[in-house]
């Protein structure tokens, strides 16, 4: 059997000890599975450093691949409290010139448009965030998370356009790893989720349905040598 190749995704290692209000990560630690993967995490603790960084770092309970409750650092600062997948940002952020904001944990961000900040501190419509790793979102907001359409570009050139549901890939949209392997397809709460086609750079080419990041259900998977395989897949395996 051929060797599949498929690339991963993750947009977001430490003592757990860590409280902010009544948010105990080492109780959590304690409560829960520790994650044996990092493809899809669901009903399972965490505590994992993202972006190239290494700065940056999310800890908590995860539920359907969504960080359900914990916390998240950036640039090594605590910037979110996260309860039943809502943000609710810790650190300080002031206005500076010309619409920018800056904050405690390096980011800035400035509205756009019809982006505004509520009286509750906030953000909703369009806004541009950078990150102090030079990476960059440039979309829709609602009550502080990405909701809509909006494009995020990381600092080593990984570049995802399409669709946000609370923060995360959902819906429609496209993914282009700096590597550049492309999927362009369906997603949910982070994950190739629905029908999509994956383009790597070798040539091969999937395109089918998806599940929680495998391949899962009807598909087609075409290698650069000209072979092809047609038909049903389980959990990333052929099954005919």
């Amino acid at each position: 059997m051929k060797k599949l190749l498929i690339p991963l995704f993750s947009i977001f290692l430490c003592s757990p000890s860590v409280f902010a209000d009544d948010i105990d990560l080492y109780e959590l630690s304690n409560k829960y599975p520790h994650c044996q993967s990092s493809d899809y995490r669901d009903g399972c603790f965490d505590d994992y450093s993202f972006r190239t960084d290494k700065k940056s770092r999310a800890a908590g309970y995860y539920k359907d691949n969504l960080l359900w409750e914990g916390l998240i650092w950036q640039n090594d600062i605590l910037s979110f409290e996260v309860r039943e997948s809502k943000l609710k940002a810790v650190m300080s952020c002031e206005s500076i010139q010309d619409g920018w904001y800056q904050c405690s944990d390096g980011q800035k961000f400035k509205p756009l448009e019809d982006g505004y900040i509520d009286v509750n501190n906030r953000k909703h419509g369009r806004f541009i965030f950078i990150w102090a790793d030079g990476s960059i979102f440039e979309g829709n907001l609602s009550d502080d998370s990405k909701n809509g359409y909006g494009k995020m570009t990381w600092n080593d050139g990984t570049v995802y356009e399409g669709n946000w549901e609370n923060g995360n890939n959902s819906g429609y949209g496209k993914l282009t790893w700096s590597n550049g392997d492309v999927y362009e397809g369906n997603w949910k709460n982070d994950a190739q989720h629905g029908f999509g086609k994956l383009t790597f750079l070798n040539g091969d080419v999937y395109e089918g349905n998806w599940k929680n990041n495998d391949i899962h259900g009807y598909g087609k998977y075409t290698w650069s040598d000209g072979d092809v395989y047609e038909g049903n897949w389980e959990n990333g395996e052929m099954t005919d």
